[in-house]
């Protein structure tokens, strides 16, 4: 019986710990501020992406995901979540946002590649079906789309009347086919929807190589970072790489070649440091 309690205590704390040190990052949605700035945000992406104002016309601003600040950076402002609501701060004001609709994510929702076309991205605001145009210029732009018949295909208005099919390839879901006037094209999926976690990867790793690697983090920004043996020491400027969605950290050191560390979200308590072409894993 003391043998369950303790299993439990520990079980209790050791949730909690984990609950600390990652936390899920999630701004999609349907949203309202006080003053009545209604806001969607389809898709969280670690890069380029979108925000819509979806007051009178709906308009498409590209906005880039910072994983350091956990912000959203759309111009001169930035969106980041704090106690549930969306908080939107500029040199001017602070405007906050509550939730008005979740998303639930389709079989057809994320973003679709087309080389030389850009990227389509489908989502739906929990009242209407969206398609958001976003071609090489990253000059973006939102259109309705409607099932035609129900859950078949989806007709968009793009390059004249469009026609969205995933029928014509059943075995593979990351495919689709777009029927237009003028124009046919097959499309990748390259991104689903998602929810961001943050990471902890402060504290001492050790490799079997003989070498001690030590980071700093405060929050999702890096302090000290360096490696260590028995004969030197390596320090580092440490940076987020874009598009990893936080797996991955450039490191910079003077008068030397960069290193790369990454992070399998699988195994995390598992590093790989790629440096000077050779890989050293660390653990904790």
């Amino acid at each position: 019986m003391i043998v369950f309690s303790c299993l439990t205590v520990l079980g209790f704390f050791t949730q909690n710990v984990f609950a600390k040190e990652a936390q899920t990052v999630d701004l999609t949605g349907y949203w309202e501020s006080e003053s009545g700035v209604k806001v969607f945000i389809p898709i969280m992406r670690d890069g380029p992406m979108p925000l819509v104002l979806m007051n009178k016309k709906p308009t498409v601003l590209m906005g880039k995901w910072d994983w350091a600040s956990q912000t959203l950076q759309v111009n001169n402002s930035r969106f980041s979540m704090v106690e549930n609501r969306l908080v939107m701060t500029n040199n001017k004001v602070t405007q906050t946002h509550q939730r008005l609709q979740t998303l639930t994510p389709q079989f057809n929702h994320g973003i679709w590649y087309h080389e030389g076309k850009g990227e389509l991205l489908i989502s739906n605001d929990g009242k209407t079906e969206w398609i958001i145009q976003i071609p090489p210029s990253q000059q973006a732009t939102i259109h309705k789309a409607k099932w035609r018949p129900e859950n078949e295909v989806l007709k968009v208005r793009l390059d004249g009347r469009c026609t969205l099919d995933w029928l014509y390839e059943p075995d593979d879901n990351d495919l689709m086919y777009m029927l237009c006037p003028n124009t046919e094209h097959d499309w990748l999926r390259i991104h689903k929807p998602t929810t961001f976690q943050t990471v902890d990867w402060s504290g001492t790793w050790t490799s079997k190589q003989g070498w001690t690697l030590e980071m700093d983090m405060s929050g999702q920004q890096f302090g000290k970072v360096y490696i260590e043996s028995e004969e030197r020491i390596i320090d580092f400027t440490a940076s987020w790489i874009g598009r990893s969605e936080g797996h991955s950290i450039l490191l910079e050191r003077k008068k030397e070649s960069n290193a790369i560390l990454s992070v399998d979200p699988n195994l995390p308590a598992r590093a790989t440091l790629r440096i000077d072409g050779l890989d050293i894993v660390f653990t904790r």
